[in-house]
């Protein structure tokens, strides 16, 4: 018998017996009940409350500072060529343009989503 096997049986062992020691208490708990005995103790009075100290109210701080306003020289400055630039650059090859055709068809439209009898995405219908 696997280790799994085992311990599910015993899950289902203890949950059995769960349910029956909880049967047996509600019954003794209702007999109890009927012959006139309490079921258990009375609890004892709630002790009194205590009042809370009173609270400390702390004051907002303020917002830190704004920062000042970059020079202008440095606003206006040209954006470097990014990666969209490079992408092309790889395409300059014929292998860069070989990995493209192979993306483009391994990351292109899923084939389920194209009708049986025509080559074009039924999607793109609507």
């Amino acid at each position: 018998m696997a280790l799994e096997q085992l311990i599910v049986f015993i899950v289902f062992l203890a949950v059995g017996l769960f349910n029956l020691i909880a049967r047996i208490l509600r019954e003794r708990r209702q007999r109890e009940r009927r012959e006139g005995r309490p079921a258990a103790e009375p609890a004892p009075p709630p002790a009194p409350v205590r009042s809370l100290p009173p609270r400390v109210v702390i004051p907002p701080t303020p917002p830190p500072p704004a920062r000042p306003a970059p020079p202008a020289e440095r606003r206006l400055r040209p954006v470097p060529a990014g990666p969209a630039v490079a992408a092309l650059r790889q395409l300059g090859t014929p292998a860069g343009l070989r990995r493209a055709i192979v993306l483009t068809t391994v990351l292109g439209p899923c084939r389920a989503l194209e009708r049986p009898d025509s080559g074009e995405s039924w999607r793109a219908t609507f």
